[in-house]
């Protein structure tokens, strides 16, 4: 293992209904800590959760995973099926899934199939993002930032960002309002 080199990811993960009243937190300053793997052409960063027996120090309520994977042109990264779902964001470059046809470019989501172990074989030098983790019960709603399984919470969330009830984020001190869409103006199906 060697040292992460933070940049600009940000993820937030999906809580189950127990969790849904819990205040937001973020954590700041585990740079130092984060697990860093390499070996074969592959760095990955274990940013949140577990994976392939490896655990970050940041504190999650799930059984989750969120990693940056950087592999050099010809590399390749077996991910395991150890968590049902499982996807990759493509950063930059392009890579293959052994076995399937097509390449994945840069600005790609990729969802993978449950169950499966699937092997992911760079083309060139590239990043991506691994994430993933068990499935939550329930329907979940989205409103820009803001996500939970009940509507009306979207909107209290949405309020209080408005009224910046929020807390700062150590050594960012830009505020970024909603959009422009700022009443939320949406109807939920049940």
């Amino acid at each position: 293992m060697g040292k992460f080199r933070p940049s600009a990811e940000q993820l937030g993960g999906g809580l189950g209904d127990q969790f849904t009243l819990v205040a937001g937190a973020g954590q700041f300053g585990l740079a130092e800590r984060i697990p860093l793997i390499q070996g074969d052409g592959a760095s990955l960063s274990l940013l949140a959760g577990s994976l392939e027996g490896v655990q970050s120090p940041t504190q999650t309520v799930s059984d989750l995973f969120y990693a940056d994977l950087q592999l050099q042109a010809g590399a390749c990264y077996r991910l395991s099926a150890e968590h049902i779902e499982r996807a990759f964001y493509m950063v930059s470059g392009e890579v293959e899934v052994v076995g399937q046809p097509g390449r994945f470019g840069a600005d790609r989501l990729v969802v993978l199939r449950p169950d499966s172990e699937v092997v992911l074989r760079a083309v060139g030098p590239t990043r991506l993002l691994l994430l993933g983790g068990e499935p939550l019960e329930g329907r979940r709603h989205i409103y820009w930032n803001f996500v939970s399984s009940r509507p009306e919470r979207i909107l209290q969330a949405a309020e209080d960002w408005r009224a910046r009830r929020f807390p700062d984020v150590p050594g960012d001190d830009e505020f970024i309002p909603l959009p422009a869409d700022s009443q939320v103006r949406w109807r939920f199906k049940a």
